[in-house]
């Protein structure tokens, strides 16, 4: 098919034909199936292009807009909820600082009794050993 020939039938599709042009074409479709196949086949591919039509958007969608934005400018968080927020976020804080520093105390504490030296523990257990012992006989 000649490009120019296809080029028109695409503007008589388009509607972009004078009137005159698309009577002298009209009728050269009129004698040639072949040209009139084109002209079928182009069309169904622009209208494979086109997409579907433009839904309508429905009288009251300004309303409904309207109506959805004033119920989420109530909805948004106000201050008394940020505080809440805010004072949920330091009590959580505060706990896992307890929580740290607990655990800190406790294996600071570990360190220093592994770095004693052992005869000191040996006497730490001795003194208990014998306070426990002056205490039974204090008992008899």
């Amino acid at each position: 098919m000649d490009r120019r020939i296809e080029r028109r039938l695409m503007r008589r599709l388009h509607g972009e034909l004078p009137t005159e042009e698309v009577r002298r074409l009209d009728e050269l479709l009129e004698r040639d199936a072949d040209l009139r196949t084109e002209l079928e086949r182009l069309g169904a591919l622009w209208r494979g292009l086109e997409g579907p039509s433009p839904a309508l958007a429905p009288t009251d969608f300004a309303a409904q807009v309207l109506e959805r934005l004033e119920a989420s400018e109530e909805s948004t968080a106000s201050w008394p909820l940020a505080l809440r927020w805010a004072a949920s976020a330091m009590v959580v804080g505060g706990i896992a600082l307890g929580v740290f520093v607990g655990r800190w105390a406790v294996i600071e504490e570990a360190a220093i009794m592994l770095q004693q030296p052992p005869s000191l523990a040996e006497s730490y257990f001795a003194l208990l050993e014998s306070t426990s012992a002056d205490q039974e006989e204090a008992v008899r």
